[in-house]
């Protein structure tokens, strides 16, 4: 009776061993400072300060931890020695959670940075777009600016060259007679009247002048408040180009908080479902001694050799187990291995997905360049048709 009591309770406590109290990639002893492959440490992992807050007794939860790994790992070294390894006894729900865990954090991470290089794309794209505008309105700005200097130098000339004419002609009439004074007031009179028919000439000229730059000027308006036009479209659909990013980002980090809630609660039950099993064990274990040593002291004499033989079937089992452990810590050693060769083919094929992706976009953004170029050219053939 006895030997079926170690039995159980060696049973039972092995049962509770096989269920992980933290994250299944905690690192070895002698490798506790050193990243994981792929950079990120989980939350549940020893190295994270939340288990450490969350579990006063560190030191002694982290050895459980340490120990269950080794254990797992001789175990399935050994079945695979003896040929009798198969994968569906060695699959631990702690493991498949930790992968799908590191997984999530994978594809969050080149969510952001898709979305980061995606933005600063967009930031270089504008600022060439605004550098190009500021060009050619600098352009136009020196132009006309030219334009009226010329005039400005021309006006003055003329003012100049009249001026000395009528200089010229005043010291003229001081030096006429009478006679030459009459007919100079006459030819003065009549160049006097053909100085403002002349007048009236340019006057009418200027006016055709100042209607043809009026015209040049509102031309050049409209083609500028075209450009202006084109460039807010752009900037329109740029915008809603980036509310549609944000948006999605939006629901990513909603999503990720449901998830990183759904996970806490989950941890909490398993942890109040460890509580009950551990108060279970040790309520049935203490029954069960207490029935042993009402036993005990009735039947003491009788069960004297008893006992001795219970002692030699406790080596034996105790032999046994010590080869188990050994076997589940070659077996957990391995799965170990082959976790990590796993999350290695997993991030390649990740950083080639990822590449393909900005090789499309990239190749779509020039396609949109290239029909947002023909665009503006159709449109300016068909305005000088």
């Amino acid at each position: 009776m006895k030997f079926g009591f170690v039995s159980l309770t060696l049973g039972l406590l092995a049962s509770v061993l096989a269920v992980p109290l933290q994250g299944s990639h905690m690192p070895r002893r002698d490798t506790i400072a050193t990243p994981d492959s792929s950079g990120i440490v989980s939350k549940l992992s020893p190295r994270n300060g939340w288990f450490k807050k969350n579990n006063r007794d560190y030191a002694a939860a982290w050895h459980r931890w340490d120990d269950r790994q080794r254990a797992r790992k001789k175990i399935e070294d050994e079945a695979k020695r003896n040929g009798t390894w198969k994968a569906e006894d060695f699959i631990y729900p702690d493991v498949v959670k930790a992968q799908a865990e590191e997984k999530k954090n994978l594809d969050r991470i080149e969510d952001e940075r898709i979305i980061r290089q995606a933005k600063y794309k967009k930031e270089l794209e504008q600022a060439a777009l605004d550098k190009k505008w500021k060009a050619v309105e600098d352009k136009q700005k020196k132009e006309q600016d030219d334009i009226n200097q010329e005039e400005n130098e021309k006006r003055k000339d003329k003012k100049k060259k009249k001026k000395a004419q009528k200089k010229k002609e005043k010291a003229d009439k001081k030096k006429l007679t009478a006679e030459e004074t009459d007919e100079k007031n006459e030819a003065y009179e009549k160049a006097k009247a053909d100085g403002k028919q002349l007048k009236k000439e340019e006057k009418k000229k200027k006016k055709e002048n100042r209607k043809k730059a009026a015209l040049e000027n509102k031309k050049k308006n409209l083609e500028r408040i075209e450009r202006q036009r084109i460039k807010m479209e752009a900037s329109y659909a740029k915008g809603l180009e980036q509310a549609a990013f944000d948006k999605k980002w939006k629901a990513i980090e909603a999503k990720n908080k449901e998830e990183e809630r759904q996970r806490k609660k989950e941890v909490e039950k398993k942890k109040e479902e460890m509580k009950k099993k551990l108060k279970e064990i040790k309520r049935k274990k203490k029954e069960k001694k207490q029935e042993e040593e009402r036993k005990k002291k009735k039947e003491q004499e009788v069960q004297e050799d008893k006992r001795k033989e219970d002692r030699k079937k406790k080596q034996e089992e105790e032999e046994e187990e010590k080869h188990r452990k050994k076997l589940q810590a070659a077996k957990a050693e391995e799965q170990r291995e082959e976790e990590e060769e796993e999350l290695q083919r997993e991030k390649e094929k990740k950083q080639k997905q990822a590449k393909k992706l900005e090789e499309d976009r990239a190749r779509k953004e020039e396609e949109q360049k290239k029909e947002e170029e023909q665009r503006k050219l159709d449109a300016k053939k068909d305005k000088e048709d």
